[in-house]
């Protein structure tokens, strides 16, 4: 399923905690792992700082944590290969993904966020939207397992390219897997309509019902469903927390088909405010 991954390592340890949970899923997997670190711009006055020094040190960090990745990855027993590039850190990221035709790119969240705060990071924000490869991104503090996984549904296009993914992943691994949908009513139209509550959520599960039916034909046994009302975001982390998922599968892209079953900045905060692993289906 995951023929090669893209392991993006930063001047922190942070990221060699990533590096390890993907490490574990590619010896599982068979799959080949490329490092690659990436040496942004530098912002400063060089004429003040001093040209040399600085871009030297700024280097040496990342090169650094390169060495201490390749000698993770060999304690794995995983010969992987690295590369150390330098520029706008998403833009060669996603370059390099392409050139080296890989499945997957992962990425590690140094701190989760605030309730309600968006930023997971410019350059994970920009992979996942620009890019047109899977991503997995994973907390600092994360342990990433596949005995249980939530689907975050909305019977959109992407959605379905996460259930697809959600699908072979809980064959692969025998995972149970835990369809979820949440729906939001606005107050002023619960007020206007009250059997719009039901009215919502008898639709939520009519459309679990055909995704839960093609997993089943897939061969997928372990499957369950859950319809939640609330902050979509919110519910989701609250859900897969009760349940000890170890990770959240959802679809890429920003918008969905119907408002009431929304996955538009959902992704975002999903990944910002929870610490399970959030695999982003994006091919």
């Amino acid at each position: 399923m995951i023929g090669k991954m893209l392991v993006v390592l930063d001047d922190s340890e942070h990221s060699l905690h990533g590096l390890k949970e993907a490490l574990a899923l590619a010896r599982s997997e068979k799959s080949r792992i490329e490092l690659v670190a990436v040496v942004p711009p530098f912002d400063g006055d060089l004429r003040i700082m001093g040209k040399k020094g600085i871009l030297a040190d700024q280097q040496a960090a990342f090169e650094a944590v390169l060495e201490k990745g390749l000698a993770i990855s060999k304690s794995f027993g995983i010969a992987a290969k690295s590369v150390l590039l330098e520029g706008e850190p998403f833009e060669q990221i996603l370059f390099r993904a392409e050139e080296s035709n890989v499945d997957l790119i992962v990425i590690t969240k140094k701190n989760p966020y605030p309730m309600d705060l968006i930023p997971i990071g410019a350059v994970a924000t920009r992979v996942i939207g620009q890019g047109e490869k899977d991503v997995l991104i994973i907390s600092k503090d994360s342990c990433l397992t596949l005995e249980k996984i939530v689907l975050a549904y909305d019977n959109s296009e992407n959605a379905i390219k996460a259930a697809q993914k959600a699908f072979e992943m809980a064959l692969a691994y025998g995972s149970e897997l835990l369809v979820a949908t949440v729906f939001e009513v606005p107050l002023e139209g619960f007020a206007l309509s009250p059997e719009l509550w039901n009215k919502i959520g008898n639709e939520a599960r009519q459309i679990q019902a055909a995704v839960v039916e093609k997993a089943r034909e897939m061969g997928v046994r372990k499957i369950e469903t859950a319809v939640r009302h609330g902050s979509t975001y919110q519910e989701l982390i609250k859900l897969a927390r009760e349940v000890q998922a170890g990770i959240i599968m959802m679809g890429a892209k920003k918008k969905s088909g119907m408002f009431k079953f929304r996955l538009g900045n959902v992704m975002e905060r999903v990944i910002s405010n929870g610490s399970i692993p959030v695999w982003v289906a994006n091919s």
